[in-house]
């Protein structure tokens, strides 16, 4: 059962505060501080491996920050416990690129 979490209308729906995602060999973010408010649309543009996947990835509560935090709806991403609350409050839809020749 998921609680009820009164979410403030001046606090950004999805945040991310000094967030990195790195393993060994790879650091696609590094530092990420953006806010999306309420209502808000925002594109994530860059080169391939620029950490656009791996910010919304964060934000779905599939990946965990190795460094900074994530916010989401008022919840602060810090578990596995968060991550339902969460999800119940943010809607992601992945799509693929699709080429047909003509």
């Amino acid at each position: 059962m998921l609680a009820k979490v009164a979410v403030c209308p001046s606090r950004p729906r999805c945040a991310f505060a000094g967030c990195a995602r790195s393993t060994a060999t790879w650091s696609p973010l590094d530092g990420l501080d953006l806010e999306v408010a309420a209502g808000e649309c925002v594109a994530l543009i860059g080169h391939n491996g620029s950490g656009k996947t791996t910010a919304v990835r964060l934000a779905a509560g599939q990946l965990r920050p190795t460094a900074g935090t994530v916010m989401v709806a008022g919840i602060t991403l810090t578990g596995a416990a968060d991550v339902p609350e969460a999800r119940a409050r943010l809607a992601f839809v992945r799509t693929r690129r699709c080429c047909t020749a003509t």
